[in-house]
């Protein structure tokens, strides 16, 4: 992705595409934490011995678009309690999911599609409950403005 990370992030918001419009988007709510997806190509040594410049030569391979990774807050009997039980409605399947930059950071948008592999509850004792969401990311993610 070639947006650069910026030093004050408030403002980011998450959303994912509804089941009714694949158009048609809605925020998560409680958005404490995302770790964005790095792309990651597979290299190939391919250096043949009939050179004789001393270096060797890679091709490239398949692109793993990574992971994902978000953190809720979890409220029990609270909206969060309905995010939380939106997306475990999706786990397993491709959804489509955009990330909003404020504004102030050009109104830029990220839209990649990924399968939520995993919701666990983290409880605590002392400080608050969080929903650790991993996303497999599939395929290029593509980069547009959002209004």
């Amino acid at each position: 992705m070639s947006v650069q990370a910026p030093n004050n992030v408030m403002g980011i918001q998450l959303w994912h595409v509804t089941e009714a419009d694949d158009t048609l988007f809605e925020r998560i709510e409680n958005l404490m934490d995302f770790t964005a997806p790095a792309a990651e190509g597979e290299t190939y040594e391919d250096t043949r011995i009939d050179k004789d410049d001393n270096y060797m030569e890679f091709s490239t391979g398949l692109i793993n678009p990574g992971d994902a990774e978000l953190v809720l807050r979890w409220r029990p009997q609270s909206d969060g309690d309905t995010t939380y039980n939106r997306l475990m409605g999706m786990e397993g399947q491709n959804s489509k999911f955009q990330l909003r930059l404020p504004e102030r950071l050009g109104n830029t948008s990220i839209t990649f599609e990924a399968a939520i592999t995993a919701l666990p509850v983290n409880f605590q004792v002392k400080d608050k409950s969080t929903v650790t969401v991993k996303l497999k990311v599939r395929g290029k993610s593509t980069e547009g403005v959002w209004v």
